[in-house]
Formats: C-alpha cells, sequence, structure tokens
C-alpha cells in the first residue's frame, strides 16, 4: 500500500528559554496577549508537520511519498544525498533438539550488516 503524506515542509525553529509561558500571561488581560522571549539557545532543523509525519513512518519501516509547496529557501532544506547505516545482531533463542526434524526459534547467532545510499535527482 502506498502512502501519500500532504502538508507542510518547513523549518522548524526550536528555542529555549529560562521559566515556563505560564509565568508571562496576566489573569485579567488574557483576551489581548502579546509575548515577547529573550531565548537562550535556538536550533534550525528540517520539519514541517508533512515532513515529520513522513520521516516517523520511514522509521517505522514504511515509504511514503511526500508532497508539499515549499518556499525559497527549499535549496538549503533539499538533501543530496542520504547515506545511514545498519547492523542487526541476533542472538541464539529457543532450544534445538537434535531428534527434532524441525526446531522453532534461532539457534545461532546471526549478524546483518546493512548499507544504504540515496541520491536525489
Amino acid at each position: 500500500m502506498k502512502l501519500l503524506v500532504t502538508g507542510s515542509i518547513a523549518f522548524d525553529y526550536l528555542m529555549s528559554f529560562p521559566g515556563h509561558f505560564s509565568e508571562h500571561f496576566v489573569k485579567d488581560k488574557l483576551d489581548k496577549v502579546s509575548l515577547s522571549f529573550l531565548v537562550d539557545q535556538m536550533n534550525k532543523q528540517k520539519g514541517g508537520c508533512a515532513a515529520n509525519i513522513a520521516y516517523t513512518l520511514g522509521l517505522l519501516g514504511e515509504r511514503p511519498l511526500l508532497v508539499g509547496a515549499v518556499g525559497q529557501d527549499f535549496a538549503e532544506y533539499r538533501q543530496n544525498v542520504i547515506v545511514g547505516a545498519s547492523l542487526a545482531v541476533t542472538a541464539p533463542g529457543g532450544q534445538y533438539d537434535s531428534d527434532k526434524l524441525v526446531n522453532l526459534g534461532t539457534n545461532r547467532w546471526s549478524f546483518k550488516p546493512e548499507l544504504g545510499i540515496l541520491k536525489a535527482w
């Protein structure tokens, strides 16, 4: 089954500041809120709602198709080459009985190294 994810593709700006949001609200003036914060740290990361959903689906083994509108800064967002590597190790499990024709479980160690390279065209 093909999954199509549509929505925003954008940069996420993650900021941290000391304190809590609730400390900056005036109880009797919640109908007019104007807040400014001095932040200690700001990180710019690739994100957007649709891109984050597609990324998470990819981590779960799906291969979604991401569709969305992008802005003038997309060249900075787009990756030309993605390299990934993994090593799956399986420990012996179950019991081995030489008298049985079929034994359930994995009765040996296994190692599965993988390397993937994706090039955008």
